[in-house]
Order: C-alpha cells, then sequence, then structure tokens
C-alpha cells in the first residue's frame, strides 16, 4: 500500500526552520504514527526536505518496515511517498 503526504513548501525563513516539524506534523495528520521524540526541539532546525526524508527513511526501514521518498514538489508542496 502506498500513500502520499503533501508537506507546505517553506516561503520564508520561520517556516524553512520549522520544516522538521511541518513534516512530522504532516505525517501524522495522514494517519502516521510516529514516536514522541519526534517533538523535541532542535532535531533537524536547519535541515534540507533532502535530510529530513534521509533522516525518516532510516526509521522507518528499522522500525515499520516501511519506505520513504521524496516524489518531487507539485502546487507548492513536496510530495513525499510512503509505501508498505
Amino acid at each position: 500500500m502506498e500513500k502520499i503526504v503533501y508537506v507546505k513548501i517553506p516561503q520564508n525563513e520561520e517556516e524553512f526552520v520549522n520544516l522538521f516539524s511541518n513534516v512530522i506534523e504532516s505525517f501524522r495528520k495522514s494517519g502516521e504514527e510516529l514516536p514522541k521524540y519526534f517533538n523535541e526541539a532542535n532535531i533537524c532546525d536547519d535541515c534540507e526536505i533532502e535530510e529530513i526524508i534521509k533522516l525518516l527513511s532510516g526509521y522507518y526501514l528499522s522500525e515499520t518496515e516501511k519506505q520513504i521518498k521524496l516524489l518531487g514538489e507539485k502546487d507548492d508542496n513536496y510530495l513525499i511517498e510512503i509505501r508498505d
């Protein structure tokens, strides 16, 4: 089964700094259950989307046996695929 999660592309510095928490929030809104430790401040404050995907990919592979991948951008959103 696959799912596409939409994450708003940052438009300013504040949104860029909060990109990691926005990704986590978008995943949770899509029904993904993520550990509370992803709520911790400063995990990935200045990370680019590719770095965030790499970080989450390690978690998903080891803990859920799912794979995640950045598919691209559409309508001011990143498209992230989660696949069983």
